[in-house]
């Protein structure tokens, strides 16, 4: 199995912070978002590549934190080349780049370098299996306004989606998605045409939107906390949320 990290956004909606530092490098309760991500799947005992993606302008200072961290696990850094929100490739293209560049022909696991979460991703590896599918993690979501910011999906009993749709303005659930998937390989060769038929290569729920019509994919429903971070007030509620007692409640693995 491959993990697959997508930082290689702008963050334009977190300036100033973000002008000059990777949203993913930001503390949140006094650690870096991205150890979080990696404190998680270290726990994975059948992962064996981490590949982090990121853009040319913030290139080095992923670059800085991994020769400084140096996580037990090998992280291999990709460039998409961009300079600018205006040049950039969208999380679905970098996930193409990712995966031609580093010859994926595994199954993949893909994270939002953006979210910090309470859950362990070894239910998520189980389920996948379980199910033999694409599957993604779900939590319940009242807040109006926030669901118009993320994907939301419709579930069936049996956990599958039967619709999902990225921001809607009147959402159909409660269900709320965060961009923590498990892709079968399979599934890899489906991202160059979804992107070769011209859809959206921006927001990666974009991707679930489509696949989930091309092939039944399933939802894990999880009842723990996950923080996105996406703007400065998200930002400021999850520094007040987490503290060094919270930190370990999340299953934190200092390296």
């Amino acid at each position: 199995m491959h993990a697959v990290i997508l930082a290689a956004g702008y963050a334009t909606r977190m300036l100033p912070l973000t002008e000059n530092c990777p949203k993913a490098l930001l503390p949140v309760g006094g650690v870096q978002i991205i150890d979080y991500l990696v404190s998680k799947l270290l726990d994975l005992s059948e992962l064996q590549n981490i590949s982090l993606v990121t853009n040319h302008k913030f290139y080095p200072h992923f670059e800085n934190w991994l020769n400084w961290r140096r996580p037990p696990s090998e992280i291999t850094l990709i460039d998409d080349g961009t300079v600018s929100n205006e040049s950039r490739l969208g999380a679905i293209g970098d996930l193409a780049l990712t995966i031609e560049r580093q010859n994926i022909e595994d199954d993949v696991l893909v994270l939002g370098s953006d979210n910090i979460f309470q859950f362990s991703l070894t239910e998520l590896v189980r389920f996948a299996h379980l199910k033999q599918a694409d599957c993604v993690v779900a939590r319940n979501v009242d807040d109006l306004a926030t669901r118009q910011r993320t994907g939301i999906a419709v579930i069936e009993s049996n956990g599958r989606i039967s619709n999902f749709e990225e921001k809607p303005q009147q959402p159909q659930s409660n269900w709320a998605i965060p961009p923590i998937y498990y892709f079968r390989r399979d599934t890899l060769a489906l991202i160059p045409r979804y992107l070769h038929e011209g859809h959206n290569p921006d927001a990666p729920g974009n991707f679930i939107a489509w696949l989930h019509k091309q092939k039944h994919v399933y939802a894990l429903k999880i009842n723990s906390y996950v923080f996105a971070i996406s703007t400065l007030d998200s930002f400021a509620r999850a520094n007040q949320a987490l503290n060094h007692a919270t930190i370990k409640e999340f299953g934190f693995r200092v390296w």
